[in-house]
Formats: structure tokens, sequence, C-alpha cells
């Protein structure tokens, strides 16, 4: 989305921090980096929302193009079976979901594909919040080796600690002891 206007400076200070990975501008590029690859996460910056029919979905690519929903992982045959990554999903425009809905997509995600968990928020989220607790979640969890339970609660802890109890929008759906091999 062009509108999101924090998503280059972002992007530079993962890359900074030594977080790579490859880049997907569609629903279908997002679908095929995540058949092929061995990712150990997989990480949503989108919006979200719920269609006519009350189906949870993320908008990847332009807006109003390409929706992602539950049916696309088993229509794409996304199975993770050697590597289980988390699938993290920071989406804003969210407020749409019910909490029920959202477990859509992350049952999907768990059920479906295999996911070793997902990490997502039930509300709106503005740019520089998403940016912000991100950045210190992949931090502590990707670098640092923290295991998601303590990489979450020190990114919420630091979000507080500043100011914001922002950060405590994120529900983590994964067993906290998950960890990096």
């Amino acid at each position: 989305d062009p509108n999101f206007r924090e998503r280059p400076g972002h992007e530079q200070r993962l890359e900074a921090m030594g977080v790579k990975g490859d880049y997907a501008a569609s629903r279908d590029d997002a679908l095929s980096l995540m058949k092929k690859s061995e990712a150990e996460v997989v990480y949503f910056y989108c919006h979200g929302g719920v269609d006519k029919e009350g189906l949870p979905y993320l908008s990847l690519g332009p807006v109003g193009k390409d929706r992602f929903t539950r049916s696309n992982l088993r229509a794409g045959r996304i199975r993770w079976r050697k590597t289980r990554p988390l699938v993290f999903i920071n989406g804003c425009h969210t407020t749409a979901l019910s909490p029920e809905s959202a477990l859509d997509l992350v049952s999907g995600f768990v059920e479906v594909s295999h996911a070793a968990g997902v990490i997502g928020t039930e509300i709106t989220i503005f740019e520089p919040i998403a940016t912000q607790f991100a950045e210190d979640f992949f931090q502590r969890f990707l670098i640092e080796k923290q295991n998601a339970g303590d990489a979450i609660r020190g990114a919420r802890l630091k979000m507080l600690q500043d100011g914001n109890p922002l950060g405590l929008v994120y529900i983590p759906y994964v067993m906290p002891a998950l960890k990096l091999t």
C-alpha cells in the first residue's frame, strides 16, 4: 500500500539489525515464496479486514486487489513440514476482525500449513507502533535468540516503559518456549 509511509525505513532498520528475507509485493508472490521457502519466520506487513461473507483476509499488494484468505493456504498447498515458521501478522485496519474471525486465519496457518504459531493483533494498529513492536520483537527473537514468550514480553515492556500500552495488543498464538535452533 503506498500509504504505508513507514515501510521503507522499517525494512532498512530490519536489514541493519541483520534480519534479511525475501519480499512479496502481491498475494501470488507471497504464496510462491511460502511454498518454496524454509523460512523460520513469515512476516506480513499489511492491512486486514473482513469480506461481505464475513471471511477475514489480509490485503497483500495494491489495496483492494490481492486478498489473502485461509483458503489460499489450502489451494496453494502451503504445508511446512521441515521448517515450521512463526507467522507474524503486522496488520493495521483490522478492527473489523472479531476474535473469532481472526482465529480463522490463525487456525489456517497452524492447522493447514503447520506453522509453529502466529502473532497478530485484534485491533487497528498504527504504523509507528507496528514497526516499533516488530523491530523490538525481531531483535529479541531472531538476533538475541530469546524464546517467543520472552521476546513478546520484552517488546511489550519496552513499549510500556516508553509510555505506550499498545504493545499489549499483540496477541501470541504460539507456545512461549518456541525458540530458533
